[in-house]
């Protein structure tokens, strides 16, 4: 049975049940990219995109990690791939950050004649 504190408290306006330590805070601390592959970065992995967690406020460069983490397959692609943000290539990927909803894709080295 619920003490009678407890009973106080819930009849008041103000109160609202306990939450998870930390949930909101690290909802608004974390994004969800989805990452759109192309050519022999779509062929190793199998699908048109992968989907990486990063921080809020991350940089290019951290998505390439995230992405090197998250996808053994693209690991041999990531050094000589670029990144495009909002279909602009990336010059600076420290300089460059990167948000949900934003178009990124991962664009590898291409051959053509």
């Amino acid at each position: 049975k619920p003490s009678s504190e407890l009973k106080r408290l819930r009849s008041r306006r103000f109160f609202s049940p306990p939450r998870a330590a930390g949930s909101a805070m690290a909802a608004a601390t974390s994004q969800t990219l989805k990452v759109l592959l192309f050519g022999p970065a779509r062929e190793a992995v199998g699908e048109g995109h992968v989907e990486v967690a990063l921080p809020a406020g991350a940089t290019v460069a951290e998505l390439r990690e995230a992405v090197r983490s998250a996808c053994a397959a693209l690991k041999p692609l990531l050094p000589t791939s670029r990144f495009s943000v909002e279909q602009e290539l990336v010059q600076d990927e420290v300089g460059t950050k990167v948000a949900t909803g934003q178009e990124v894709a991962l664009i590898p080295p291409v051959s053509g004649g």
